[in-house]
């Protein structure tokens, strides 16, 4: 059942905008709308601090962490 999954895109535009979202093709010149958007809800993070700043400062740490637990693995040494 159902077909393959598709990317569903968050904005679909006929202004300049449709440059930044080139998967969707822009709407037809002659039609009436100008852009149509969707907002997704916000999604908890679990174990994560939101935002992108946390994502990113966890990444980091984990890979620090990772990196030096593997240093000796792989004969990196310091």
């Amino acid at each position: 059942m159902g077909g393959a999954h598709l990317k569903i895109p968050v904005k679909r535009t006929k202004s300049w905008d449709a440059l930044l979202y080139p998967g969707e093709p822009a709407l037809p010149a002659d039609s009436p709308l100008r852009t149509v958007s969707l907002a997704y809800p916000e999604r908890d993070l679990g174990l994560l601090p939101g935002g992108e700043l946390g994502i990113l400062l966890t990444f980091f740490g984990v890979s620090l962490v990772a990196g030096f637990a593997l240093k000796g693995r792989f004969g990196v040494t310091l």
